[in-house]
């Protein structure tokens, strides 16, 4: 039993306790922004048709059968490249087969638990800007 444990350790570091839950680390990205001479990593907030994107918008997961998983809010914008801003966000998931994250009235991202895996616990969206 240890070393079943260990090597699930070892194949999952620091993304769960022991299956029982995880957390998935987001962003979504706007593309087509121009800003200006700010340095990376400068506040950056989207304009035209994503002023809703921003800090404090509601991020939710829900599983298969779309029952609440987790939510969250997203965190203040940034300046990702001298084209994009990005926001991120933080949840706290029970294991399960099936994820769908749902940043507000963007659409849903989803993940089978093993595509999740693969991208090490990590769910981008990027939006191209008009």
């Amino acid at each position: 039993m240890i070393a079943v444990v260990a090597a699930l350790l070892l194949l999952f570091p620091g993304q769960s306790t022991f299956l029982g839950t995880h957390t998935i680390h987001g962003s979504i990205t706007i593309t087509n922004i121009d800003n200006g001479s700010k340095m990376v990593g400068a506040p950056c907030a989207p304009f035209g048709e994503f002023l809703d994107v921003q800090p404090g918008m509601r991020v939710l997961v829900r599983d298969r059968e779309r029952r609440l998983l987790a939510e969250t809010t997203l965190s203040g914008g940034h300046v990702f490249n001298q084209r994009s801003c990005q926001f991120t966000f933080t949840l706290n998931v029970p294991h399960g087969d099936y994820y769908r994250i749902y940043p507000g009235s963007l659409g849903v991202m989803e993940y089978r638990y093993v595509d999740i895996v693969r991208s090490h616990w990590r769910a981008i969206m990027i939006i191209m800007n008009p």
